[in-house]
């Protein structure tokens, strides 16, 4: 991309156009992603940004992909609480930073993108699927950004927060979590929640909540 997007939906219609291209070169890759931006996440206090890590097969959009519709979809999906255990661990971060709120509106707090929103059959995407990608930071103004990404791409995680001091999360319970301030957002860098004993993942969201409403209050 040359020009950078002055709103959300052109940066997401944006990404729908690299698609359109990939396309034609290939039919084996998957529709994009479009962020999910709950109902109430921009009036939210505070708002939460989840980034997984790429799409996993995400096709359950019919043709055409709009903006509008994929985005629609994106939101509604991290809001079933049968979604799966990806999307339980988010509500429940989502819970955990939002105090005196119950689950249900907690979700309505999200705003959830991936690293890749453009995957390719068959596994994760590499090279030119990541040539459109927008980290969208810009648009939804997070006040947490919370990355469920591990090491995958951690070039681009480095990159996008450069100048950011990393340090590890207080009390996390172990040393793949990472937490630093970055232009005044809160940014928690930690390990996809797959395979991990909920004993783990429960302690992980008590201490990001404790040390999120510790800067944030400091």
């Amino acid at each position: 991309m040359t020009d950078k997007p002055i709103t959300l939906l052109e940066a997401e219609r944006a990404l729908i156009a690299h698609y359109d291209r990939l396309v034609k070169q290939d039919g084996n890759w998957d529709q994009p992603f479009l962020a999910g931006v709950g109902p109430e996440y921009f009036q939210a206090s505070p708002r939460l940004l989840v980034v997984g890590k790429a799409t996993a097969g995400w096709s359950n959009v019919e043709e055409p992909v709009t903006a509008e519709a994929t985005s629609a979809h994106s939101a509604a999906f991290v809001q079933e609480p049968t979604a799966g255990a990806f999307f339980r661990h988010v509500q429940q971060l989502a819970l955990g930073v939002a105090s005196g709120v119950d689950p249900a509106a907690a979700a309505r707090r999200i705003a959830w993108t991936n690293l890749a929103r453009i995957g390719y059959a068959g596994g994760n995407p590499a090279g030119q699927a990541f040539d459109a990608q927008e980290t969208l930071c810009a648009w939804l103004r997070p006040d947490l950004v919370i990355l469920l990404t591990g090491d995958y791409r951690h070039d681009l995680v480095s990159d996008f927060f450069d100048g950011i001091v990393w340090e590890y999360l207080p009390n996390a319970g172990h040393d793949a979590a990472w937490c630093g301030c970055w232009h005044g957002v809160r940014v928690v860098w930690t390990m996809h929640p797959q395979g991990k004993s909920l004993e783990r993942l429960e302690r992980e969201r008590r201490a990001i909540a404790a040390w999120f409403a510790g800067t944030r209050n400091s």
